[in-house]
Protein backbone atom coordinates (compact mmCIF):
# COMPACT_ATOMS: atom_id res chain seq x y z
CA UNK A 1 0.00 0.00 0.00
CA UNK A 2 2.93 2.49 0.84
CA UNK A 3 4.41 1.73 -2.04
CA UNK A 4 1.48 2.27 -4.40
CA UNK A 5 0.67 5.78 -2.84
CA UNK A 6 4.13 6.66 -3.19
CA UNK A 7 3.72 5.96 -6.53
CA UNK A 8 1.24 8.14 -7.18
CA UNK A 9 2.71 11.39 -5.37
CA UNK A 10 5.49 11.10 -7.87
CA UNK A 11 3.52 10.49 -10.41
CA UNK A 12 0.76 13.20 -9.23
CA UNK A 13 2.84 15.55 -6.96
CA UNK A 14 0.57 18.60 -7.64
CA UNK A 15 -2.79 16.44 -6.93
CA UNK A 16 -1.07 15.06 -3.70
CA UNK A 17 -0.06 18.62 -2.63
CA UNK A 18 -3.99 20.11 -3.21
CA UNK A 19 -4.62 17.36 -0.88
CA UNK A 20 -2.39 18.24 1.53
CA UNK A 21 -3.38 21.77 1.33
CA UNK A 22 -7.07 21.09 1.62
CA UNK A 23 -6.45 18.43 4.38
CA UNK A 24 -4.23 20.92 6.74
CA UNK A 25 -6.81 23.49 6.29
CA UNK A 26 -9.52 21.45 7.40
CA UNK A 27 -7.48 20.11 10.34
CA UNK A 28 -6.90 23.75 11.72
CA UNK A 29 -10.11 25.48 10.60
CA UNK A 30 -12.51 23.79 12.79
CA UNK A 31 -10.11 23.59 15.55
CA UNK A 32 -9.09 27.49 15.68
CA UNK A 33 -12.36 28.46 15.53
CA UNK A 34 -13.45 26.31 17.76
CA UNK A 35 -10.48 27.96 20.47
CA UNK A 36 -11.31 31.56 19.05
CA UNK A 37 -15.08 30.69 20.15
CA UNK A 38 -14.19 29.96 23.33
CA UNK A 39 -11.85 32.78 24.01
CA UNK A 40 -14.89 35.45 22.80
CA UNK A 41 -17.36 33.02 25.25
CA UNK A 42 -14.50 33.44 28.01
CA UNK A 43 -14.28 36.92 27.66
CA UNK A 44 -18.12 37.62 28.54
CA UNK A 45 -17.47 41.61 29.64
CA UNK A 46 -16.73 42.83 25.92
CA UNK A 47 -19.43 42.70 23.37
CA UNK A 48 -17.44 43.83 20.03
CA UNK A 49 -15.59 40.58 20.30
CA UNK A 50 -18.61 38.36 20.14
CA UNK A 51 -20.02 40.54 17.66
CA UNK A 52 -17.03 40.02 15.78
CA UNK A 53 -16.67 36.41 15.79
CA UNK A 54 -20.48 36.10 14.63
CA UNK A 55 -20.43 38.49 12.00
CA UNK A 56 -17.55 36.33 10.43
CA UNK A 57 -19.16 32.89 11.44
CA UNK A 58 -22.30 34.37 9.65
CA UNK A 59 -20.24 35.62 6.38
CA UNK A 60 -21.45 33.82 3.58
CA UNK A 61 -17.33 33.60 2.44
CA UNK A 62 -17.00 31.12 5.86
CA UNK A 63 -20.30 29.50 4.89
CA UNK A 64 -18.57 28.72 1.43
CA UNK A 65 -15.00 27.98 3.04
CA UNK A 66 -16.35 25.71 5.64
CA UNK A 67 -18.52 23.94 3.20
CA UNK A 68 -15.58 23.60 0.31
CA UNK A 69 -13.50 22.43 2.93
CA UNK A 70 -15.24 19.63 5.05
CA UNK A 71 -16.95 18.78 1.10
CA UNK A 72 -13.27 18.14 -0.19
CA UNK A 73 -11.67 17.01 2.89
CA UNK A 74 -14.14 14.18 3.49
CA UNK A 75 -14.47 10.43 2.74
CA UNK A 76 -17.75 9.08 1.51
CA UNK A 77 -17.89 5.77 2.39
CA UNK A 78 -20.83 3.74 0.47
CA UNK A 79 -23.46 2.24 2.40
CA UNK A 80 -23.39 -1.59 2.70
CA UNK A 81 -26.72 -3.11 1.42
CA UNK A 82 -28.07 -5.16 3.55
CA UNK A 83 -28.72 -8.73 2.37
CA UNK A 84 -31.41 -10.09 5.15
CA UNK A 85 -34.22 -8.16 6.38
CA UNK A 86 -32.71 -8.39 9.84
CA UNK A 87 -29.21 -6.78 8.67
CA UNK A 88 -31.36 -3.40 8.13
CA UNK A 89 -31.41 -0.44 10.50
CA UNK A 90 -35.00 -1.83 13.30
CA UNK A 91 -37.07 1.93 11.59
CA UNK A 92 -36.28 0.66 8.13
CA UNK A 93 -37.37 -3.49 8.69
CA UNK A 94 -41.00 -2.63 7.92
CA UNK A 95 -40.46 -0.68 4.39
Amino acid sequence: MEELLLGLIEKYPGAAYTLMVIGSLRVINKPLFSMLKQLVDYTAWTEKDNALLQKIIDSKAYKYVSYVLDYLGSFKVPQKKAEKIEDLPIGEQNK
